[in-house]
């Protein structure tokens, strides 16, 4: 699993389930990435065997999940969804690694904004978002289209191509 790194001081980020109460990634620094996610109390362990079955499949063995607590494990770790999906390279894992999870389950903008921070490459068609981060063509359209419509909205409206102009 990809390690998550804090903006401000590149240390690597631990899941904490009782900052602010919800499941945040923190870092030594004062760097919080909240994921919005209130922990049921028995999601550790599912995230657990939830990030087993990522690895062993590479996202072919998934399902749309309607489980809530496999929902919210999966925002949990939805900066790492992103990052893996960023990253792959094999057509059928990328499909559905969008289409059973990040369209259906990304509603965090701070996700969206850490990752594209993160884990988007300075690569031949990239531009800068009004938040600092990378972006290209098809992850904008991606991500402008998942279902959560405040995640669409802030994407078309800080994301699109012009939008670091400003």
């Amino acid at each position: 699993m990809r390690s998550l790194r804090c903006l401000k001081c590149s240390s690597s980020l631990t899941l904490n389930e009782n900052y602010a109460k919800t499941y945040t990634w923190l870092c030594g620094c004062d760097y919080a990435l909240d994921t919005g996610v209130i922990p049921p109390a028995h999601l550790r362990a599912l995230a657990r065997v939830l990030r087993c079955d990522m690895e062993r499949t590479h996202w072919g063995g998934y399902t749309i999940l309607e489980e809530i607590d496999a929902v919210a494990a999966i925002r949990v770790y939805m900066p790492v969804h992103l990052a893996h999906f960023i990253d792959c390279t094999w057509g059928g894992c990328y499909n559905s690694c969008y289409q059973t999870s990040i369209k259906p389950y990304l509603n965090s903008i701070d996700v969206v904004e850490y990752t594209t921070k993160t884990a988007v490459l300075s690569m031949g068609n990239t531009w800068q978002t009004k938040g600092g981060g990378l972006m290209y063509d098809d992850l904008f359209n991606r991500l402008a289209n998942v279902d959560d419509e405040s995640v669409c909205e802030h994407v078309r409206t800080n994301c699109c191509p012009d939008s670091g102009d400003d």
